[in-house]
């Protein structure tokens, strides 16, 4: 109890510090996404820094994006891709920090697709 009390404070403690580049409403969804990968993956605390760096990295470009297609600055098949690529180097990412097989990681990430909508 006192480690998952430790890890959650450790967590909501680093999204602070670097929640300032991702709106509120998605900060919530960042901390609970981090949190879920570090309690299945048993990460550590210089795990959850990469994770959270990465997953904020990839929302804010995948937020930009979104900006930039509803400004029409950037034309469908530009948007899917990019949305593509963004994705694949964050499954990347997610790969080497956690250090699990793909199939794993895919597992959780549909997964927190499903809760992430409630969050």
């Amino acid at each position: 109890m006192k480690k998952i009390f430790l890890a959650f404070a450790i967590l909501i403690g680093v999204a602070n510090s670097y929640s300032q580049n991702v709106p509120a409403n998605q900060q919530k969804k960042v901390s609970y996404f981090v949190k879920a990968a570090t309690d299945e993956f048993d990460l550590n605390r210089s795990q959850q820094k990469k994770l959270l760096k990465a997953r904020e990295d990839y929302i804010n470009k995948y937020i930009n994006l979104m900006q930039d297609y509803k400004k029409n600055a950037v034309s469908e098949e530009y948007k899917n891709t990019q949305q593509n690529e963004l994705s694949k180097i964050f499954v990347q990412e997610l790969t080497e920090i956690s250090k699990r097989q793909p199939g794993e990681i895919q597992l959780f990430l549909d997964r927190m697709r499903e809760e992430l909508k409630n969050v």
